[in-house]
């Protein structure tokens, strides 16, 4: 004997919601890349710009500095 097993209206609204969280994330453009990051907000990419002119003014010294600002 087959049993057929109907969800709650609450399963089916967690359903419902699932796939289209599935589908929403589809749809949504790829993540950005760690550079796309730092450049999007103001003050992080003053801090990125500044630690590429400090590698290219005084090569083989390592400085190390947060990029993102707290």
């Amino acid at each position: 004997m087959l049993r057929l097993a109907v969800p709650s209206q609450r399963e089916k609204r967690a359903i419902r919601d699932f796939l289209r969280t599935i589908k929403t994330q589809k749809k949504s453009p790829a993540q950005m890349d760690t550079t796309d990051y730092l450049l999007s907000n103001p003050r992080n990419r003053e801090l990125l710009l500044k630690a590429i002119e400090d590698l290219k003014s005084n090569p083989g010294i390592f400085i190390q500095r947060d990029l993102i600002e707290p």
